[in-house]
């Protein structure tokens, strides 16, 4: 993964998640706790820049979708801002813009701070499975692509 950063727009209270190159299951547990940053902290709507994503895997279209759905559950707006068509085709292809707002907004004077952490393994194994269980939940032909991956997960951690 190249880089997720994050901004506040204090002016209209909104937290904003810029994904950038290639976002992948190294990166889930930061996205999920970066969106979760603003989710917590009043953010009056939760925008994910997606115009310089080149790649997202299962588990980050799962963690935007845990991100979606928590949002839902306090009323907090989810965009999904300055998408690019191949990033539109991989949610698109999971069910995951059926639970997305999707704009398009100028976000370039943006004051993007880079977020980091190390990839651990066993932290994030949750996370993956977690990602992957919202989206068997939120459409059911996902059942079928991520059920494995699932039951391994559980298998793994214990959690059958």
């Amino acid at each position: 993964m190249d880089s997720v950063l994050i901004a506040a727009e204090k002016e209209a209270q909104a937290g904003w998640v810029k994904l950038n190159g290639r976002v992948t299951l190294e990166s889930g547990d930061l996205l999920r706790v970066a969106g979760m940053f603003f989710l917590e902290n009043e953010a009056a709507v939760l925008k994910l820049d997606m115009a310089d994503c080149l790649f997202m895997d299962s588990t980050i279209m799962g963690v935007l979708a845990m991100l979606s759905l928590e949002a839902r559950k306090n009323s907090i707006p989810v965009e999904v801002v300055n998408i690019n068509d191949e990033a539109l085709g991989l949610l698109k292809g999971l069910g995951v813009d059926r639970i997305m707002k999707f704009v398009e907004v100028d976000s370039a004077d943006m004051n993007w701070k880079k977020v980091s952490s190390s990839y651990n393994s066993s932290m994030d194994s949750k996370v993956i499975l977690d990602a992957h269980k919202t989206l068997m939940d939120i459409d059911d032909e996902n059942v079928s692509k991520f059920e494995q991956v699932v039951a391994c997960l559980e298998a793994e951690m214990g959690t059958e």
